[in-house]
């Protein structure tokens, strides 16, 4: 539930910020991209956290833990590239 409650969240926020960074002719098809990759990235997330929670219970919380710096680097530069364009 919590998870679900999460997603519904995440999702129009995603597209929000999609469509309003493409041009008006392209929106239909990065609204297609968005939610395919989307979906792509959750069932992939799926199989490979069960691989790894197969290997052992810590690497799950070293792959976690390297997946949240690399988020928190790609969102900074993000940022920095948004503020050039600025």
């Amino acid at each position: 539930v919590v998870a679900g409650g999460g997603f519904t969240l995440l999702y129009p926020c995603l597209v929000l910020i999609a469509i309003d960074s493409a041009p008006e002719a392209e929106r239909g098809a990065t609204l297609g991209a968005v939610s395919s990759f989307l979906d792509l990235s959750v069932g992939v997330a799926g199989l490979v956290g069960g691989v790894v929670a197969g290997m052992s219970y810590p690497a799950v919380f070293g792959l976690s833990a390297a997946l949240a710096l690399t988020a928190i680097v790609s969102g900074a530069a993000a940022i920095r590239r948004g503020q050039r364009r600025s």
